[in-house]
């Protein structure tokens, strides 16, 4: 125990995501070589998987620096809310005794003020865009927080090169040192078994329900695949969103006489469950930062459709999948008969998918590298004489 990394981590929310899987599956990953520390803004489904893992948590209520509107009263108050609950954390910092402090998103600052404010290093992985994904806007300015971003973090991991690519604009130029983009993987979660009809073909799409996530476009290439090619598949929507929209695009399903095709789950705890029934999953998002349902998919080994634009162009090539142009709902019907007519070309891409995640998105290279890099940064170096865990 006394040569294990102490590391506070630091969550935006308590739900249970793709972030917040990602940093519980980073956690149990590492879980060997460091002893981890959670600190989250409210209670949640996030806690009772801690909790389970036995893996010690705290609450302290700060809020996020990013918003989908800005709000100069709201943003002041923010400011002074985060400001004394940073204090805590340092509190919690120093009595867990912890060698440095990791931020699992860009949603809130506190981590990183806190690590500042306690001496300890500080990791900082920058998981999406933020804006061309989720609509958030940095509510002290963009220029301004990025360059906190960086000014405030001994290291910045990014997801793809995507996104590294658009927060580097805002760094120092040669800043390679201090920055790394891991391909975090996936870890398969299955619940009870879920079994769908074999009448017809099954298309999946899951992730939040917003439009920058593709759903509409999905449901479009049904309507066309019913309406040009006299083809009957059905779509199967994982997720939840703004009760607004969702109502939006179930009018477009009773719009267009669909009802029978397609079908709104919510939320689901264990996507596997669901994708392991799909005949062909769908990747819609114009701004995937990284595509963790994609890697999922070919885990599974099942033909992947996506977006060729950002984080997704990443995992998704014409070797391993099929790729259609943003917003081209044409193309995308296209896509998907040419999957439904070709067996053998289903086959392909999906053995093709489930080869190349094995080969480039591998969990002992990743607990190794991000390892290396907690070692180097942490506030005792003896840590970097341990030997890793696997």
């Amino acid at each position: 125990m006394k040569n294990k990394i102490r590391v506070c981590f630091i969550s935006h929310s308590s739900q249970k995501l793709g972030a917040e899987r990602s940093l519980l599956e980073t956690i149990t990953l590492l879980r060997k070589n460091i002893i981890p520390f959670v600190i989250l803004p409210k209670k949640g489904p996030l806690c009772v998987e801690l909790e389970k893992k036995n893996i010690c948590y705290v609450i302290i209520p700060y809020s996020w620096w990013v918003t989908s509107k800005i709000s100069l009263w709201k943003t002041v108050i923010k400011f002074f809310l985060n400001i004394s609950m940073t204090f805590y954390i340092v509190f919690q910092i120093k009595k867990w005794r912890c060698d440095l402090v990791y931020s699992n998103t860009i949603a809130t600052c506190v981590g990183a003020l806190a690590a500042k404010l306690s001496s300890r290093p500080h990791i900082w992985h920058i998981r999406e865009y933020g804006f061309e994904d989720h609509g958030l806007i940095f509510e002290w300015g963009k220029q301004r927080s990025t360059k906190l971003i960086y000014q405030l973090s001994s290291h910045c991991i990014f997801n793809s090169k995507a996104v590294r690519k658009k927060y580097l604009k805002y760094f120092p130029q040669n800043v390679s040192k201090k920055h790394s983009v891991f391909y975090q993987p996936v870890m398969l979660h299955f619940g009870k078994t879920i079994s769908l009809s074999k009448v017809r073909k099954n298309c999946m799409i899951l992730g939040a329900i917003r439009e920058s996530k593709g759903q509409a476009e999905a449901i479009e290439a049904i309507r066309i695949l019913k309406e040009q090619y006299n083809c009957h598949i059905n779509l199967y929507i994982l997720g939840d969103g703004i009760q607004k929209y969702v109502d939006l695009l179930k009018s477009k399903v009773i719009q267009y006489d669909l009802e029978a095709n397609i079908f709104f789950i919510g939320h689901v705890d264990f996507p596997a469950s669901w994708l392991s029934q799909a005949d062909i999953t769908l990747v819609c998002s114009h701004n995937e930062a990284f595509g963790r349902v994609a890697v999922e998919s070919f885990l599974l080994k099942k033909p992947t459709i996506g977006t060729s634009s950002g984080g997704t162009l990443e995992l998704i090539s014409s070797q391993n999948g099929l790729l259609y142009s943003p917003g081209n709902t044409s193309e995308l019907a296209e896509k998907i008969h040419t999957l439904l007519v070709d067996n053998q070309l289903c086959k392909t891409i999906a053995n093709n998918g489930h080869n190349w995640v094995k080969q480039n998105i591998s969990q002992e290279i990743y607990v190794q590298k991000l390892l290396n890099i907690m070692c180097t940064k942490s506030s005792s170096k003896s840590h970097c004489k341990m030997k890793y865990k696997y």
